[in-house]
């Protein structure tokens, strides 16, 4: 009995059924540094299907893989993977208690690792890594300098408005009504763009996901930039068009 891989179902059953099959691995033999049973002559019925999975390294295309029982192919070494929010070294002792009681001829090498660091080591991922870091480093002062235009912006037509504030003003309306007044106002240009942008960056996200092996559609950072430059808007309508509310209103017609 053996498990396929959906890569090699796809290759070898393009029109489905691979359930039921019967594959022959014919390198299954014995050798110096492993034990397998003749009595199968490398034959096996598939029995399922499982997902794919990184196989041939990080960026290489997922190869066909077959499945066997261990004690088909025994071979001299066995890695154990153990899920643990703690570091290897602090539950080793545990595991090797583990294994001696299920066969005590067996050893355990001192040699404990966590695949991160497994994983971290390879070329793939430290080339993915870089590259994460260069788009957060140019993220971050995109979002810097949209963030800085923003303010001079919105805060620049807020200010020539002071002529419009003070007859506001003059004609009786009051500071929290300027305040929505302008509010208002660049809400409808800041809103626009912010949407255009969050499409724009969900859009980029397909084709940001081909250099990265992470989710560039991060909802975290997208709500963040958007956060922060919604506050930036804000801040830059409220600055200006409170300190013109509260100027005298002929003062505010005189500066114009």
């Amino acid at each position: 009995m053996a498990v396929i891989n959906e890569t090699m179902a796809r290759q070898y059953f393009p029109t489905g059924g691979a359930i039921g099959h019967t594959l022959r691995m014919p390198d299954l033999k014995s050798g110096p540094y492993q034990t397998a049973i003749p009595q199968l002559n490398g034959w096996f019925e598939v029995i399922g299907v499982v997902a794919d999975a990184k196989n041939d390294g990080l960026v290489d295309p997922v190869q066909p893989a077959m499945y066997v029982p261990f004690s088909v192919l025994i071979g001299p070494y066995t890695h154990i993977l153990v899920h643990s929010r703690t570091s290897p070294a602090s539950f080793f002792r545990a595991v090797r208690v583990q294994v001696h009681n299920v066969d005590s001829d067996q050893q355990t090498e001192r040699n404990a690792f966590s695949l991160e660091d497994v994983i971290s080591r390879r070329d793939e991922w430290r080339q993915s890594e870089l590259a994460a870091r260069l788009l957060v480093i140019f993220g971050i002062l995109a979002l810097a300098l949209a963030a800085i235009g923003l303010y001079s912006v919105v805060s620049y037509s807020v200010t020539q408005k002071a002529k419009e504030i003070g007859i506001t003003m003059a004609l009786g309306a009051q500071r929290e009504d300027v305040l929505r007044s302008v509010f208002m106002s660049a809400s409808i240009g800041v809103g626009a763009g912010v949407a255009v942008g969050a499409v724009l960056g969900l859009a980029m996200g397909k084709v940001l996901s081909s250099w990265v092996e992470v989710n560039p559609r991060d909802p975290v950072a997208l709500f963040g930039s958007i956060g922060l430059l919604l506050a930036t808007a804000a801040l830059a309508s409220f600055v200006p068009a409170w300190r013109a509310s509260g100027c005298d209103p002929m003062d505010a017609l005189r500066s114009e």
